[in-house]
């Protein structure tokens, strides 16, 4: 596996993105942000994680939320994730949950978090990966590879997996819904957002969907937000999609504003699916690249869209922390989404 590189071009990207799309002239700021590219030498084992392996099928998915998004790949190795948080959450004792959890299986909720080639990948491709990860970096060392700087005396890297095992051992005892919630925020949340801007990434260097465990990237960020969800409207089950629709309603009682971000995530969803297909399609260099610039914008779009359940999901439980000081559940909910 290739060493996960600095960060720093990654997070120069994003700004010369939103710098481009607010019509600011770029000049008048820092080279480095005029000079990021959308070029890479990220290579194919380090865009397709070990997750994508066992899926030979070729037969496409079908639709998605009562078809309100088509598939033309098969993603239902992903798919299948939404039925083990839901598991998860229905467990009625720790050791049952913490199974499904820990299973070494390639197509598990933890491989989201440990396997090397997909954390590698999404540090290179996804600007939201090192921002996060370097908001948690606690260890005193500054120097070297990623391998040496830690989170919680774990590998940075690994943030997701290490957050997800201090919920199963938190000193107030195991809470399966609460577990649930932090796998969904954390592995599946970021999950959705490295396949978007993988997307990205193979639109700039398109040989890459020549490799055998190629599944379409937007698909895979469309099946890690609405999983098995069916109902539009529904905020009961397992996946991302649910999970937003439950905050938004119960941000709406205590703020008296409704915004439906899953509204929004659809239709990035749809367009950056339609846009995909074309670059994927061109041979024009000039094309492609204008192709892949677009489709940041739009990836940047939805993954801020993704972002208002998780900013929802902590002013939500600060409030109710200070309503209700005594309970346990609340002031967890404040650490995970803080």
């Amino acid at each position: 596996v290739t060493p996960m590189v600095d960060g720093k071009n990654v997070v120069l990207l994003a700004l010369k993105t939103y710098v481009s799309a607010q019509n600011i002239n770029c000049d008048l700021l820092t080279r480095d942000i005029c000079s990021a590219s959308l070029q890479s030498d990220v290579g194919g084992d380090e865009i397709f994680p070990i997750i994508d392996s066992g899926n030979d099928s070729q037969e496409s998915s079908a639709g998605l939320l009562s078809d309100q998004y088509i598939p033309t790949s098969n993603i239902d190795h992903i798919l299948n994730l939404t039925d083990q948080l839901e598991a998860i959450e229905s467990a009625s004792d720790y050791s049952t949950a913490f199974d499904i959890y820990n299973s070494d299986d390639p197509g598990s909720l933890k491989s989201l978090s440990t396997d090397s080639l997909y954390t590698a990948g999404s540090f290179n491709t996804n600007p939201l990966y090192p921002i996060y990860m370097y908001a948690l970096w606690q260890s005193a060392n500054g120097d070297g590879t990623m391998d040496n700087k830690e989170f919680d005396d774990s590998p940075v890297g690994l943030f997701g997996h290490t957050i997800i095992m201090d919920e199963f051992d938190k000193k107030s005892g195991f809470n399966a819904q609460l577990t649930a919630e932090t796998i969904r925020a954390t592995n599946m949340w970021m999950a959705a957002t490295n396949a978007l801007y993988a997307g990205v990434h193979i639109c700039s260097n398109s040989e890459l969907a020549d490799e055998p465990s190629y599944v379409n990237s937007i698909d895979k960020a469309a099946a890690f937000w609405i999983g098995t969800h069916k109902d539009p409207d529904s905020s009961e089950g397992g996946s991302l999609y649910a999970w937003s629709n439950r905050i938004d309603e119960k941000f709406a009682e205590l703020s008296g504003s409704d915004f439906d971000a899953n509204v929004k995530i659809l239709e990035g969803l749809n367009a950056m699916q339609s846009e995909f297909a074309d670059c994927l399609g061109s041979s024009n260099a000039t094309e492609k690249e204008d192709m892949a610039y677009k489709m940041r914008v739009h990836a940047d779009d939805v993954a801020r869209y993704m972002t208002v359940p998780l900013a929802q999901s902590l002013i939500h439980s600060l409030a109710i922390a200070v309503d209700s000081p005594a309970s346990i559940d609340e002031a967890d909910r404040v650490i995970l989404y803080a």
